[in-house]
């Protein structure tokens, strides 16, 4: 028997009432305690609103989503543990085995690889197009489920006429999304330009410090949500609290930053 003694520590649950800070509090946890059972029982009614276990979320990762979820004039937003699989998550909601996802040719190489590896062998066809090219003649047989822009391009900083692009996809039932992240949405906001998801790499602007992974993905429509809900669920995808105060901090300066950086990069395009 040990002889070990735990009576100095016991596990508590901790609130905090009467403290009011600018920054959002990094709030950790894997379990979530309840008042009763029937809280507890209940607590798949409140939806993305309540909490029920680390990995689905906290506070700070909650207000994350919101922050991001307001610059894109988005009803939902869900974040992962890097851009790239923002991408391939929103691919996985979308496009079921014999259907057919369209990407541009300069599409970011990890998606490509992605497109011709696991996709593939998961029975989906993927089809690449040169950006501005698309017509309803390739959307004839009816089974393109997705079609994803890249606005700029990764590589290439091609720009894609989102608006035009959306509206053919949507015309033909397809869904349509959109990885936005060298625009960010305060330059570019796809969901109001047609698209149905907008991926962001917040790795890059809107962390802003190079200290931080992570992507996000921003829907309007319920039900694609509860599509992108459904993968997020069933691969675990869940990101650290810790890693979203850095992206937190990162959007309250964003906007000075990307400004400044808009200015640079438009006298350096004139020079």
């Amino acid at each position: 028997m040990s002889d070990a003694d735990f009576s100095g520590r016991r596990p508590g649950v901790y609130k905090t009432h009467g403290f009011a800070a600018l920054a959002p509090p990094t709030v950790r946890g894997s379990t979530v305690v309840f008042d009763d059972f029937k809280a507890f029982s209940g607590r798949s009614r409140l939806g993305r609103k309540g909490y029920s276990y680390g990995l689905n979320g906290t506070p700070t990762t909650r207000e994350t989503e919101r922050q991001i979820s307001a610059l894109h004039g988005a009803t939902e937003t869900f974040l992962t543990p890097s851009g790239l699989q923002a991408i391939t998550v929103s691919i996985l909601g979308c496009v079921k085995p014999d259907q057919i996802v369209l990407l541009p040719h300069n599409v970011y190489g990890p998606v490509r690889r992605f497109a011709n590896g696991l996709l593939t062998s998961f029975g989906i066809e993927c089809r690449f197009y040169e950006p501005n090219s698309l017509t309803a003649d390739d959307f004839d047989n009816g089974n393109v489920a997705l079609v994803w822009i890249e606005s700029p391009a990764s590589l290439t900083m091609d720009v894609e006429d989102i608006k035009a692009t959306a509206a053919l996809a949507r015309s033909a039932g397809a869904r349509v999304g959109c990885d936005n992240s060298w625009a960010t949405p305060f330059f570019c906001k796809p969901l109001d330009r047609g698209v149905d998801i907008v991926v962001e790499a917040v790795t890059k602007y809107l962390s802003g410090h190079s200290d931080v992974i992570m992507g996000s993905i921003s829907i309007q429509d319920e039900g694609i949500a509860g599509d992108i809900r459904r993968v997020m669920h069933e691969l675990g995808v869940g990101v650290s609290p810790d890693d979203c105060s850095l992206v937190l901090r990162g959007l309250e300066s964003a906007e000075v930053r990307l400004s400044r950086i808009n200015e640079t990069a438009l006298h350096l395009a004139e020079f």
